[in-house]
């Protein structure tokens, strides 16, 4: 992952400067410039202080081949390339100090290999003691890391002492040192040593160069809106005739033409700016971005390709490209991008939390758990704290957790939520998501002792009171659960699922008249809603009200053809009603198939229909083998047991009646 630009981010950067004389600048060494690259301060206003300040050291095509690398292709190494330390203001700086290890660092900082880089970057300190800049390198990588703040001060005063007249060194360490009077005298030192340059906000603008394009605001120096027309033309001439190689200028000039509708003038200085800076990742970026909206796909997906080439590591510039990936139904290509980046990168989370995403969105549950797995294994053996990858990835192992629920793999679920709860024992939400796992594994107990803890830490938790009591209503505490979906809805009034259960609580009670005035109730706020006319319809049949819950179930079913407890319930009236008008036999077959066939899985009183069905319509021995397996599922069921003897009778009177037709 690529770190911030870390000077870019901090709060003292821009503050005036006032009452101190400035020095004459000191030319570059080759230490500073690789630091400035490392840093991601732009190559363009590098290659500028370059000009302005000089060299104090030989060049050699090595070094030029180090800075390319390092994201200065462009305007600094030609101006490199072409420099000569002879032409510079002042004599040699620098003798000839080895830079392998910056070069490194500041490369793999440029390509977001973080990983590599710290220890880079940490080896150009003891390369190069007496600079200053790979003590501020390191610290941009620090930035994403744990490392203490008396770790980064002790560093910083370091470069401090070696280089006391470098203002980064000074704001730097004003970043990370307590509010107080000792961060407050580097901030002053610092911003009295700060460069007065004119052209340097301008540079450093460079994560905004132009604003939105198109209505909104084009950004000039020190972050003031620019005016439209001429004046634009005439604030930038000045900083053009300063400094016209600087890739920023040329990007506000293409806000401006972008603002005002001047499209090819616009492409026009975004192409300067990336000869500019080649190498630079947010300018492909952004021109991607443009081509984009201007439905120029293929000149967009080639800026963020190239965006992502520049910076294999990076997660943003990566996110743009399958964005736009996406956004053109290039579903694959996206994929495989995500994919090469967790190649590079196996530990980057955010890739695989974006990947996990898209399998998640085209509902491929067993890539999203494979990829889920495969980060998470690599977090685990990187930390090699349990504790610490617990907390680091809670988020995770808790969707991880989530997935294998639905995807039926109950024990593997309950082992991610039991070793959360090791470790974070009094997080209410682990204890009532491990109770439903045990839930959908029909552990009504467990699953009880579970959520009855979550509701120990947490009493105002709505789910956890939802949960319990649908164990309750299983249990046939009827009166229990009603008093638990109450609370839901004292907690939370909009969970209509709650007020529903409350019905359905009171239908299991016997209060059916109350159930019913519940679900009417209901059915006023959601008139189309198919559960509320399906809990209705069986509270009405209950009632032994059989026209208005078959009117109930139809509704529901023309609402949801796709039902298949409704289905089995309206097949049950039509299969044993002792209303002539409401038994239909072969209605009643065709829906309980149907209702088999379309159940997710096998529900015994679903099956007990079908038999039920096909014993009234003449096929008692088929009726037989599906009642025999419901009963199977259900051994504990002592109604399904009863219900047996009933169709072995049928299929024992059927066979004996054809063994006395026989000759």
């Amino acid at each position: 992952m690529k770190p911030k630009a870390f000077f870019l981010a901090l709060p003292f950067a821009f503050l005036p400067v006032s009452g101190f004389a400035q020095s004459a600048p000191a030319p570059l060494s080759r230490a500073e410039i690789l630091g400035r690259l490392a840093l991601a301060q732009p190559p363009s206003y590098i290659a500028h202080t370059v000009r302005t300040h000089g060299i104090g050291f030989s060049i050699s095509a090595d070094f030029v081949s180090r800075v390319k690398l390092a994201g200065g292709d462009g305007i600094l190494a030609e101006r490199l390339s072409a420099a000569d330390s002879s032409d510079s203001p002042h004599s040699l700086s620098e003798p000839d100090r080895p830079y392998q290890h910056l070069a490194k660092c500041a490369e793999f900082l440029h390509t977001g290999d973080t990983e590599q880089a710290e220890r880079e970057c940490q080896a150009s300190i003891e390369e190069n003691p007496e600079s200053p800049w790979p003590i501020l390198a390191t610290m941009r990588v620090l930035e994403d890391t744990n490392a203490a703040k008396e770790e980064k001060a002790e560093l910083l005063r370091r470069a401090v002492v070696v280089a006391p007249n470098l203002a980064e060194a000074h704001l730097a360490l004003a970043s990370v040192l307590p509010p107080g009077e000792e961060a407050m005298a580097e901030v002053t030192k610092g911003s009295a040593l700060r460069s007065t340059d004119p052209l340097e906000n301008v540079a450093q603008s460079s994560g905004d160069y132009f604003g939105n394009y198109r209505g909104g605001d084009a950004w000039g120096v020190d972050g003031k809106p620019l005016p439209d027309g001429n004046q634009i033309n005439d604030q930038l001439q000045s900083i053009l005739e300063m400094e016209p190689d600087l890739a920023a200028t040329h990007m506000l000039l293409a806000g401006n033409f972008f603002r005002s509708d001047r499209l090819e003038q616009g492409v026009s200085e975004f192409k300067k700016a990336l000869r500019l800076e080649p190498g630079n990742p947010e300018l492909h970026e952004m021109i991607g971005k443009y081509y984009a909206s201007q439905q120029n796909v293929e000149e967009a997906i080639a800026e963020l390709r190239e965006a992502a080439r520049i910076v294999p590591y990076s997660f943003a510039q990566r996110q743009a490209l399958t964005q736009t990936l996406w956004q053109y139904d290039r579903h694959d290509e996206a994929i495989r991008e995500w994919r090469d980046l967790l190649t590079l990168s196996p530990k980057n989370v955010e890739a695989s939390e974006a990947l996990v995403e898209i399998y998640i969105g085209q509902k491929d549950r067993k890539s999203a758990i494979a990829e889920l797995r495969r980060s998470l294994k690599a977090s685990s053996n990187a930390i090699g704290n349990d504790a610490k990858y617990a907390d680091d990835r809670i988020r995770d192992i808790d969707q991880l957790a989530h997935l294998l629920c639905d995807n039926r793999e109950f024990e593997a679920s309950a082992e991610q939520y039991r070793f959360l709860l090791r470790f974070k024992p009094d997080n209410a939400i682990l204890h009532n998501n491990l109770g439903n796992v045990l839930y959908a594994q029909r552990k009504v107990d467990p699953a009880i002792e579970e959520y009855r803890e979550a509701l120990r830490l947490q009493p105002d938790l709505p789910d956890a009171h939802h949960n319990l009591a649908n164990c309750l209503l299983i249990k046939n505490k009827a009166d229990e659960a009603a008093a638990e979906y109450m609370q839901t809805v004292d907690l939370d009034p909009s969970r209509f699922g709650s007020r529903l259960m409350v019905g359905v609580a009171l239908t299991q009670k016997g209060d059916l008249s109350g159930a019913i005035d519940q679900f009417r109730q209901l059915l006023l706020e959601k008139p189309d809603d198919p559960d509320i006319h399906a809990v209705l319809a069986h509270a009405l049949f209950l009632n032994n009200n059989i026209p208005s819950a078959v009117i109930e179930l139809k509704r529901s079913l023309e609402m949801r053809p796709e039902a298949p407890s409704v289905e089995n319930e309206l097949a049950w009236i039509y299969a044993t009603s002792a209303e002539p008008g409401y038994r239909k036999p072969a209605e009643a077959l065709t829906l309980a198939k149907h209702a088999v066939q379309t159940s997710k899985e096998p529900v015994p009183a679903i099956m007990d229909t079908l038999a039920e069905a096909l014993l009234i319509n003449g096929h008692p021995e088929e009726a037989l083998k599906i009642e025999e397996q419901a009963v199977q599922l259900a051994p504990d069921d002592q109604q399904m047991q009863a219900r047996l003897k009933h169709f072995q009778q049928a299929a024992q009177h059927t066979s004996e009646q054809v063994s006395s037709t026989k000759p």
